[in-house]
């Protein structure tokens, strides 16, 4: 089982550890012994903390602090779903270390599920219509995590540890990501609370989303030509290289030719091209191939 998609929550609650969730870690912040020797065996523990020290020592890599998430519970009774979520400060490269236990091929799906670290993300989901299709207008990743690769949100990242400290970290990251990536206001984009949680077993990630209502499609492509033209090439290494519309409901579970957008210095041009799916846009594929689903998720967005 890669992952599984939770939806119509409710609320979500937060309670905030004050202590990092190490890769020795004891007791309740432990984490899975698998992952904990992959960090060791792998030399993690000694990639620079900060971008200053990155610097220092002519990197560019740097194993930032960011939010795992080491109790979650779910809670249903009958349409209401509330999620509850213990979150402790911890090291982006414990992922990574999960990862390449999972890439060694040897652990059945019960064992890959216990040992993720469930490093916590957020997510904007933006649902749009053209030509009386719906779709996703997704991001193509670029100099990052899962490169290349189309994933089923508009914005995506992690929250990092110091926003742990804010009344709304999930919020807070989302509104970052938003301007980081896209160069948005995310007060600017009507959208939900947080209303799904993506549960991406095998990337060691959990990921809370929002949805987005209202967007106009061609509006907002003309905003996203306005933003990143000016900034072209001036950011070779973009995190974005590109946006796409992942059509709602389809068939294509893995893979497919979509349409997508890149921004040029004469503006953006629109191609159809052949891309690989990251596991978070695998999961709301399939997710959404249910009908259901699809429609609950387009009534929402308010179509």
């Amino acid at each position: 089982m890669e992952g599984t998609v939770t939806d119509n929550i409710n609320d979500i609650k937060l309670n905030r550890i004050g202590i990092e969730r190490k890769y020795d870690s004891t007791g309740d912040l432990a984490v899975d012994s698998l992952v904990r020797d992959m960090y060791i065996k792998k030399k993690y523990c000694l990639v620079p903390k900060s971008a200053e020290e990155a610097r220092a020592k002519g990197l560019k890599f740097f194993n930032g602090m960011i939010s795992s998430v080491p109790r979650l519970n779910i809670y249903s009774d009958r349409n209401r779903t509330t999620v509850c979520a213990d979150v402790a400060p911890a090291r982006y490269m414990l992922g990574q270390a999960m990862r390449d236990v999972v890439d060694e091929g040897r652990f059945k799906d019960k064992t890959i599920q216990k040992m993720s670290p469930r490093l916590l993300n957020v997510s904007l989901l933006v649902p749009v219509k053209r030509n009386n299709k719906y779709y996703l207008l997704s991001q193509i990743k670029g100099h990052t995590f899962n490169s290349g690769k189309i994933i089923a949100a508009l914005v995506a990242g992690n929250v990092d540890a110091k926003y742990l400290s804010d009344t709304n970290p999930l919020k807070l990251a989302l509104s970052k990501e938003c301007m980081e990536e896209i160069g948005a206001n995310l007060n600017d984009i009507d959208h939900t609370p947080f209303s799904y949680l993506l549960d991406e077993t095998k990337t060691g990630h959990i990921n809370f989303a929002s949805v987005s209502r209202g967007v106009d499609l061609d509006k907002f492509l003309d905003i996203y030509e306005s933003q990143t033209k000016a900034k072209l090439f001036k950011d070779k290494k973009r995190e974005v290289t590109g946006l796409s519309l992942l059509p709602i409901g389809g068939s294509d579970r893995s893979s497919g030719y979509v349409d997508c957008f890149f921004p040029t210095e004469s503006g953006l041009v629109e191609k159809k091209e052949h891309r690989d799916f990251c596991l978070y846009t695998r999961l709301l594929v399939d997710y959404l191939s249910k009908q259901k689903n699809a429609k609950s998720l387009l009534k929402t967005a308010g179509f």
